[in-house]
């Protein structure tokens, strides 16, 4: 009786101690996903208003300053401002580049949320070009609605006479694949038919299989729509 005691009091110990270690795993994967979900909500509010709660202001570090400096050396002709929310971000870094010297260089004004969509006009003074930068615009609304934004910040660009671009899965299937879909192909005659200065690939050249076939099929579509 007494051996088995003792091994049924050992096996209790070792459940007791397996059931620890099973509540200690969830409780540490529970935070674990508080943490991250805590970091999404953060990172939604800054792509979805352009700021956190009480706003913040464009301050460039040294590391910013410095490539700008090196900007022009090296050939650069024009800098992104992604995220840009009214004329006053604009302005930080038109006044930045002036101070580095590469106020030569032309700004290109992301438009990635709604703000940026408000105060589009607002910007026309300052950039030399709007992007209409779909990826994160459209994180913003639903899907359905992006369109008709894309057409409106087109259309308000091209009544202005400020060149627009328009970026984000042009030809995202041709990441794997060495043929475009049709709506693709359609997306991006449709774009320069609304007057697009230029449109642009990322993904597709970065880390595609096809990025030459990417370009062709890119700009035999432009050459097809401004004939």
């Amino acid at each position: 009786m007494t051996k088995s005691n003792s091994a049924d009091s050992r096996r209790a110990r070792s459940q007791l101690i397996f059931l620890r270690v099973i509540v200690y795993i969830i409780l540490i994967f529970l935070a674990v996903l508080c943490l991250f979900s805590f970091y999404m909500l953060i990172i939604n509010a800054t792509r979805s208003n352009g700021q956190l709660q009480g706003g913040f202001t464009l301050f460039p570090g040294g590391h910013f300053i410095e490539n700008l400096k090196n900007a022009m050396r090296f050939g650069v002709t024009g800098v992104m401002q992604p995220f840009v929310r009214d004329k006053h971000d604009l302005e930080v870094l038109r006044q930045t580049m002036e101070e580095c010297g590469c106020g030569d260089l032309e700004i290109f004004a992301k438009i990635e949320n709604m703000r940026g969509v408000e105060h589009l006009r607002e910007f026309f003074d300052i950039a030399d070009h709007i992007v209409i930068a779909r990826g994160d615009l459209g994180n913003v609304m639903p899907l359905w609605e992006l369109p008709g934004v894309q057409k409106h910040i087109s259309k308000v660009c091209l009544n202005a006479g400020v060149p627009f671009m328009v970026v984000t899965q042009m030809l995202d299937s041709m990441t794997h694949c060495a043929v475009p879909t049709r709506a693709e192909v359609s997306d991006i005659y449709n774009a320069v038919k609304d007057g697009a200065g230029s449109v642009m690939v990322t993904g597709e050249t970065a880390i595609g299989q096809y990025p030459v076939e990417v370009i062709r099929y890119l700009a035999n579509t432009v050459r097809e729509a401004i004939k």
